[in-house]
């Protein structure tokens, strides 16, 4: 029996984090391994904490701390603490864990709708891109994925930057795309925003 069950992992980049788990078993009980599903999440040693209570009705405890690495990338993962013991039929107890691990930049709003347009019309949305800390950052544009999508992108001020897109469509129907903003921000040099628009003729 593992307590708690599931747990969150919720961090900035660059920053670790720990969670400590209360691993419960018959008294003549060994763990054998302890596994943590993800190379960003690693264990420590099992470490007794059995109460006199719990000794008394036959029972064993350990605390397994679980911590995730600084390197983590950005994003959200889930991952799952195994800890096998010996005790036949015990088996493996595991817990949930949900690792988000959040990136300097943000992208204000996250996708792009340009509206209902006409085949010709031009549409524009704007966004914001700003670093959480205000530094500065360098953007550009990747490789436009459709005729007539454009983005401008404004000068860096107090660690933000506007960008306008535009699209101007050369055929009807339901547009669905990505647009890819090119950064200098270590393990986010790539950001890439869904992009939604409906054409009539």
């Amino acid at each position: 029996m593992i307590d708690p069950r599931s747990s969150a992992i919720t961090v900035r980049k660059g920053v670790g984090a720990t969670r400590v788990f209360r691993v419960g078993a018959p008294a003549d009980a060994q763990i054998v391994a302890v596994r943590t599903g993800s190379p960003m999440l690693t264990s420590s040693e099992p470490v007794d904490d059995t109460k006199p209570m719990e000794a008394g009705f036959g029972l064993r405890a350990w605390l397994i701390a679980v911590s995730l690495s600084p390197e983590a990338p950005p994003g959200t993962a889930e991952a799952t603490l195994q800890v096998l013991t010996s005790v036949e039929g015990v088996g493996t107890g595991e817990a949930e864990l949900a690792l988000n691990v959040q990136p300097d930049l943000r992208c204000i709003p996250e996708r792009v709708f340009l509206g209902a347009l006409r085949v010709g019309e031009k549409g524009e949305a704007r966004l914001t891109v700003l670093h959480r800390d205000g530094k500065p950052f360098a953007l550009s544009t990747g490789p436009m994925p459709v005729p007539g999508l454009a983005a401008q992108i404004g000068d860096e001020v107090g660690g933000r930057r506007e960008v306008v897109v535009s699209l101007t469509p050369q055929q009807p129907g339901i547009l669905r795309t990505e647009l890819a903003l090119i950064t200098d921000v270590p393990q986010e040099e790539r950001l890439v925003l869904p992009v939604y628009a409906e054409v009539q003729p």
